[in-house]
């Protein structure tokens, strides 16, 4: 059995190893993060304090608290929606390479268990470094365990509430109105995370031919012209197709991609305005080549920005057709 000074003093010696295992554990997952898939709220790395830590060995009844205290550093991460957590938590499970993952808590295997229950909710992995690390300058020693929670911020706010008020010793009598009225407050988090999950769903399935066509429109762009150091505005191109969107079909980008397979003295042309004017920075000054040839009446008049108006006479000149005169 570890004695409390022979655990006091490793905590002490170890302070900054243990904070150095929560950065790397922290910085690691939020690096392979897909910002596309996962919105990052909060996140936080924190190292247990002795005076605390040894107050959970008493309430805890911890005999050997070096391998019992998984959570001696913590790292947490409070996402928009549940599918987020699980996003987060398939990078946990694929980086065995860097750590050796447990599921400490499951809050869907809990409410399999219990469906008639609204609790805590929060998904709990320890990870244990699977090898002697170096980061920054701070050696991390294998073995070394670190508690990574993963929660909703509604989750995050219920156990913000509750954390202090209900469920720590310290809060005092709890009288059962107000027990009731916490469990009914997770009933709604669920019921409100599911209605906020099917409008995402519906979102993207209603705008899935919008998002891959813009998705092809950037990889021809980036294969065709490249990357000209001035990056490009997803906001701003994403409006462009919205304006548009009773031309596209189907067929649209394989079109857009023949009128420049046959006319590649158009991407020169590309290449040499882009530093002059942002339009042609943009993969949808492809499309607007395309829109011109497809209905030059009109092409003018439906683009939503009047200040690409002078780009668009270059289009114009560019495939010989005359722009019209209203």
């Amino acid at each position: 059995m570890t004695s409390l000074a022979e655990f006091s003093q490793f905590l002490t010696d170890h302070h900054a190893e243990l904070d150095a295992w929560g950065m790397f554990v922290r910085t690691t997952i939020k690096s392979r993060v897909d910002s596309g898939k996962v919105s990052i709220q909060i996140e936080a790395s924190r190292t247990k304090d002795v005076h605390s830590a040894i107050g959970k060995i008493a309430r805890k009844n911890y005999t050997a608290p070096l391998i019992q205290m998984t959570d001696l550093v913590g790292v947490r991460f409070v996402v928009l929606i549940s599918p987020q957590i699980d996003e987060i938590a398939g990078i946990i499970e694929s980086s065995s390479d860097l750590w050796h993952w447990e599921l400490a808590r499951d809050p869907e295997e809990e409410a399999a268990a219990a469906p008639e229950n609204f609790s805590y909710k929060s998904k709990h992995y320890v990870v244990r470094s699977a090898k002697q690390l170096d980061y920054k300058g701070q050696v991390i020693n294998a073995g070394l365990p670190c508690e990574i929670q993963i929660r909703t911020i509604m989750q995050h706010a219920y156990a913000e509430i509750t954390h202090d008020s209900i469920y720590k010793p310290s809060a005092g009598r709890v009288p059962p109105k107000a027990l009731r009225f916490i469990a009914s407050s997770m009933a709604l988090i669920e019921t409100t995370d599911h209605l906020f999950c099917e409008t995402m769903r519906l979102l993207e399935e209603e705008n899935r031919p919008r998002n891959q066509l813009w998705a092809g429109l950037k990889d021809l762009y980036n294969s065709l012209v490249g990357d000209a150091g001035l990056g490009y505005d997803d906001k701003l191109n994403l409006a462009v197709l919205d304006a548009l969107d009773d031309y596209r079909s189907e067929s649209t980008l394989n079109e857009i991609r023949y009128m420049f397979d046959n006319r590649q003295a158009l991407v020169k042309k590309i290449l040499l305005r882009i530093p002059n004017d942002p339009f042609w920075s943009q993969p949808t000054s492809m499309l607007a080549y395309w829109l011109v040839g497809k209905d030059d009446s009109n092409a003018i008049e439906r683009w939503p920005f009047a200040s690409a108006r002078e780009a668009l006479a270059l289009v114009y000149s560019d495939l010989g057709i005359a722009p019209p005169l209203h």
